[in-house]
């Protein structure tokens, strides 16, 4: 359409640079975390993060199971914690045993599935001193984590009363 303006350069098109800009940019996927230069270190910033304070924690021998269906198994002796956190809070539920949170600046896997209102976390080797009432947080969002981009990863995280 002659006057129309033109529009290339989607969220790793950006990146290449202004002679693939045109008149338009669309930033999509990078707005919600995830890296628009595959293979290079994601050079956008979180703009939000996500906290949950730790409910309890628990110790296990090696071989217990963690979460609806023992979707997680010990393989060693552990510590666990479980924080306040579910999917009812628009933590996805499909990130089960493959994302992680931050507790005092390290990063902890989450372990088991993803229930409701809860989320365990391996703090086998962040456990000193990691009492309930501490805040684990997010850190790149969780659309670096999901397998791809839905519809729920750009939903508002719901409201809970």
């Amino acid at each position: 359409m002659p006057g129309a303006p033109t529009s290339l350069a989607n969220s790793s098109g950006i990146f290449l640079g202004p002679d693939y800009h045109f008149d338009l940019l669309r930033p999509g996927a990078a707005l919600y975390g995830i890296n628009p230069l595959p293979g290079q270190p994601n050079p956008m910033l979180p703009v939000v993060t996500l906290h949950a304070r730790i409910l309890q924690t628990r110790r296990i021998d090696a071989l217990q199971t963690v979460g609806y269906g023992a979707a997680w198994r010990s393989a060693r002796p552990s510590r666990v914690a479980t924080i306040a956190l579910g999917y009812a809070d628009g933590y996805f539920r499909t990130l089960i045993n493959r994302t992680h949170v931050h507790l005092a600046g390290h990063r902890v896997p989450v372990i088991g599935r993803i229930s409701m209102d809860l989320v365990t976390i391996d703090v086998t080797r962040r456990a000193r001193g990691r009492a309930p009432g501490r805040r684990a947080g997010r850190g790149a969002g969780p659309a670096h984590d999901a397998p791809t981009i839905s519809p729920s990863m750009r939903a508002p995280t719901p409201t809970r009363s």
